[in-house]
This record gives structure tokens, sequence and C-alpha cells, in this order.
């Protein structure tokens, strides 16, 4: 993937919700934020989660406050339920795990470690 690629790859991902490229990359950990490369293999390993659930909280689906990467697994599970403070607590470290992880390039076939507990 190119630096072009993962910048059109991560304004894409934001554009659904409103999100610029800069919002987008605020939400990805600050040791991997600097590759936009890496950044983009983040996000592709991650759904846009949301805080408040877009189903209760209609006016905060474009909140960038509201929005977060989180395990695909675990944001698909709840539905449409509103995630708890443990739950937002655990997809910071896991998303942090996986930034550090990308950082040592190697990435195991069994992340998520936190989503899966």
């Amino acid at each position: 993937m190119t630096e072009a690629e993962a910048t059109s790859y991560l304004l894409d991902r934001g554009d659904r919700y409103g999100l610029s490229l800069d919002q987008v990359k605020q939400m990805i950990p600050s040791s991997i934020r600097g590759d936009v490369i890496k950044c983009a293999e983040f996000a592709e390993m991650r759904d846009l989660s949301h805080d408040l659930s877009q189903h209760s909280h209609p006016e905060l689906a474009n909140d960038p406050s509201n929005i977060m990467f989180e395990d695909p697994s675990v944001n698909r599970s709840r539905g449409p339920e509103e995630m708890t403070d443990y739950e937002e607590l655990m997809a910071h470290l896991d998303n942090e795990l996986l930034a550090a992880r990308m950082n040592l390039d190697v990435i195991p076939d069994f992340v998520p470690i936190i989503g899966a507990l």
C-alpha cells in the first residue's frame, strides 16, 4: 500500500461519519499515528464504533468524540447497545496493544488480545 492509497483509505473510512483525515488519525494510537500506512493497516483491522449508540443517539452519529476504533467482533456482538465504561477502556487498551505489535512488525493471528476476553 502506498501513502496515497493509505490516505485515500482513511478518508473513505471517515467519510461515512463526516470525519476528516485528521479526525480519523486522532482515533489511532499515537505510537503509529505518524505513519499513514500503519494507520491504514490499523484501521483495516478495526470497526469504527460508537460509545453512545447511533440507534439511541442519532444526533451523535457523526460526533468524533462519540466514535472510536474497536475490534470488529466486540463491536458487532454488542449490536445497538451502548458501550460500557469497561468496554471503552478495553477497546483503548486493545488498540494500544495492536499498535505496539505493529511497531514491532509482529501481528499474530490471535489479535485482538483484550477483545477476545
